[in-house]
């Protein structure tokens, strides 16, 4: 005789109903516009009226907090950045701030990953997390960036088009391994990092 599957047991019609759990996390003392998990999953960060509030992921207590119109967290579970103006981006480390950035454009959105990149009107430019300094002169101006994922090169920034232009994306690859990082920067260097950074 055969029983039916646990599966086959708890299989749902289409468009039915799903009976779910549903737990109370509390109030947010902000009106949320973003939410983000951080790389391990321990921490959500909610974000929305000029501030940030980084609660733990499971009893969703409050860990930190400041002002930030957008915030992202970078690849290390212990890194991320906001951003309080266009013309002021903090990098934190374990919940520090760790450095203050004063690019010389206004910055209108940011993404996180390998490199933090600041996007402007006409271009990106990507930051190291560790030093917070420029990686990659400016890239052509896509609009909003999408995360950095990890491939076997190193880290790749997909950037996609404005909605109202033809679909398109733009690639940026980064090699980590092809950078040294202690070393000096050359004369005649320019000041938005280095050009061989990028694949």
């Amino acid at each position: 005789m055969d029983r039916p599957s646990r599966r086959d047991a708890h299989a749902q019609a289409d468009g039915e109903r799903l009976p779910l759990v549903v737990k109370d996390l509390g109030s947010c003392d902000l009106y949320p516009q973003s939410l983000a998990h951080n790389p391990n999953g321990r921490f959500v960060t909610v974000c929305g009226d000029g501030e940030y509030i980084i609660y733990t992921a499971l009893a969703w207590r409050n860990k930190s907090f400041g002002a930030a119109l957008e915030f992202v967290w970078g690849d290390d579970s212990s890194v991320f950045a906001t951003r309080e103006s266009p013309s002021s981006v903090k990098l934190f480390r374990n919940f520090k701030e760790a450095a203050a950035l004063r690019p010389d454009f206004a910055v209108e959105g940011l993404a996180g990953g390998a490199l933090l990149s600041l996007r402007a009107p006409d271009f990106v430019v990507f930051y190291d997390w560790a030093t917070a300094k420029a990686r990659r002169a400016p890239a052509p101006a896509p609009s909003p960036a999408a995360r950095a994922a990890r491939g076997r090169a190193g880290a790749c920034v997909a950037v996609l088009a404005d909605a109202g232009s033809p679909p398109a994306a733009c690639m940026a690859l980064y090699g980590s391994a092809f950078v040294c990082w202690g070393s000096p920067v050359p004369r005649g260097a320019q000041p938005h990092g280095r050009r061989d950074a990028r694949l």
